[in-house]
C-alpha cells in the first residue's frame, strides 16, 4: 500500500463495454458483451508545460479548448436499417449554452465502436475502441468538419479501452486479456496529423475492463483487473504511472472479493480521496466499492444493479451511478470526503422531469465553464442531459431524440475535454 500525499488528483473516467465478434482473437475471458459506463471529464490544465516532465516529445494537442467554448460530442450508432453492425459515427455541437445540435455530420470508421470516444486536450483528435479490438482515429476541425485519419488502426494488441495523455502525444490501449493472451497496457504515439504508433506493452494486466485517470503531472491511471507487477495476492484494482517507456505500479487494492468481478467503471472524487469502482459482472456485480486513495483499503460498498457508469460531481459532493440493463435507473450518491470514509450513502434515484430513462448506459460529465457539472448521458436513441448543483441535487435538463428505427440506436459517446 503506498500514500499519495504528493500527487495533485483528477476526477476523471473512461470506462466502456467490450464486445466481442466472432474471430476477433479475443481470449476465452473475456465475455461476448460486456456492457460498462463512460465517462471522459476534463481537467483545467494551463499550468502544463508543453512537454510531459516524463516525456521529452514535443506536443501538437496540448492547449486545453476555452472554458466556454462550442465542444464537439460524438456518438455511434452500431446499427443499421437492417440491424446488421455499423461504424457509423455522428458529431453533434454542445452549445456554451447548453443546447445540443446535430449539424448532420456522419462518419464511418468501418467497424462498430466498443469503447467511449476519447479526444486530445485540444479536441483535435479523436480515438476510439472497435469492437474487433482495432483503433478508429479521426480529427475534427475547427469548424467541425470531420475527417476519418484512420478507420482501422490494429497492432499486437486487442482495444478495448483508450486513454489520451494530458499532452495529447501518447495513447494508452487497455487489452482485458489475460496476459498469456496479450492482455495489459500498450503505449501508442500519436503524431501531429493524428497518425498512430505502436511503441511498446507497458504493463501485464488481467482483465482490466476499464481504466481511470487520477492525476495528470505525474500520469497516474487507475486499471481493474490482477497485475503482474507487486501485485497482493487479492489486489484487483492497481494505480500506475505512465512514463514514455513504462508504466510503474504504485499502489493497489482490493475492491471487490473473489475474482468474479468485472470493472464496468473507476471514477476518482474531485479531490481524489476516494476512488468509486463499479462491477457489473453477471456472477457477482450489482456493486459499486469506494476505496480509499490514501490508503488503498475499501472502505464501503454500495448496492446498484448493473452499473454501467460512475459520474462525479466537480463539486466534491456527489455522484451519478447509471444503472443499465432492465432497471434503467440514474441514481445519485452522496458523500462528504472530510469526514472519515467519506459517509457515502446511495441517495436515491433523480426526480425525472422528462420521464424515466430507457436503457441508460453510457455518460460524461463537465469539469469547467459554464456547464461546469453538467452530464451526457446515452439513452436507447436520445441523449440526456442533467446538471449537478454546488448542494450535491442532479436534476434533468434536456433531451435530444436521435428518431425511431435501429439505425438511431445510441452506443459510445465522447465529449471534448
Amino acid at each position: 500500500m503506498h500514500l499519495l500525499a504528493r500527487i495533485a488528483p483528477l476526477a476523471f473516467v473512461v470506462a466502456c463495454s467490450s464486445e466481442t465478434p466472432s474471430g476477433s482473437g479475443l481470449d476465452a475471458t473475456v465475455p461476448n458483451d460486456v456492457d460498462a459506463g463512460l465517462d471522459a471529464t476534463a481537467a483545467d490544465t494551463p499550468e502544463l508545460d508543453a512537454r510531459d516532465a516524463t516525456d521529452a516529445r514535443a506536443t501538437c494537442h496540448n492547449v486545453p479548448v476555452a472554458a466556454n467554448a462550442r465542444r464537439a460530442v460524438v456518438v455511434s450508432h452500431p446499427f443499421g436499417t437492417d440491424s446488421g453492425q455499423s461504424g457509423r459515427h455522428e458529431l453533434l455541437v454542445l452549445e456554451p449554452s447548453g443546447t445540443l445540435t446535430r449539424p448532420g455530420t456522419t462518419f464511418d470508421l468501418g467497424a462498430k465502436s466498443s469503447s467511449s470516444v476519447t479526444f486530445t486536450p485540444d479536441g483535435a483528435l479523436g480515438f476510439v475502441a472497435l469492437a474487433d479490438g482495432a483503433i478508429g482515429a479521426f480529427s475534427i476541425a475547427p469548424d467541425f468538419t470531420v475527417k476519418v485519419i484512420n478507420p482501422h488502426f490494429s497492432g499486437s494488441f486487442y482495444a478495448g479501452n483508450l486513454a489520451v495523455s494530458p499532452h495529447g502525444h501518447s495513447l494508452v490501449v487497455v487489452d482485458p486479456n489475460t496476459p498469456e493472451n496479450g492482455g495489459g497496457l500498450y503505449r501508442l504515439a500519436i503524431d501531429c496529423d493524428g497518425t498512430l504508433h505502436e511503441e511498446a506493452k507497458i504493463a501485464s494486466v488481467s482483465g482490466a475492463f476499464a481504466v481511470g485517470v487520477f492525476s495528470t503531472a505525474p500520469w497516474m491511471l487507475f486499471v481493474p483487473g490482477r497485475s503482474l507487477a507487486d501485485a497482493g495476492v487479492n489486489d484487483d484494482l492497481s494505480l500506475f504511472e505512465v512514463t514514455e517507456t513504462a508504466a510503474i505500479r504504485r499502489g493497489g487494492a482490493t475492491a471487490f472479493a473473489g475474482s468474479d468481478d468485472i470493472v464496468s467503471a473507476v471514477a476518482s472524487t474531485e479531490d481524489g480521496a476516494y476512488v468509486m469502482v463499479a462491477d457489473d459482472s453477471i456472477v457477482a456485480g450489482n456493486r459499486v466499492a469506494v476505496v480509499d486513495t490514501k490508503t488503498f483499503t475499501t472502505v464501503k460498498q454500495l448496492s446498484a444493479e448493473f452499473p454501467s457508469a460512475i459520474v462525479p460531481s466537480p463539486y466534491n459532493n456527489a455522484a451519478l451511478i447509471v444503472s443499465s440493463d432492465t432497471v434503467s435507473q440514474l441514481r445519485t450518491v452522496s458523500y462528504d470526503s472530510t469526514k472519515s470514509g467519506g459517509n457515502f450513502t446511495l441517495a436515491g434515484e433523480v426526480a425525472y422531469t422528462l420521464g424515466k430513462p430507457s436503457l441508460p448506459q453510457r455518460a460524461v460529465g463537465l469539469r469547467r465553464g459554464s456547464l461546469r457539472g453538467r452530464v451526457l448521458v446515452t439513452e436507447l436513441s436520445a441523449v440526456r442531459q442533467l446538471q449537478f448543483g454546488v448542494d450535491g441535487s442532479l436534476v434533468d435538463v434536456s433531451m435530444t431524440s436521435f428518431g425511431s428505427g435501429v439505425q438511431n440506436i445510441v452506443g459510445s459517446l465522447g465529449i471534448v475535454p
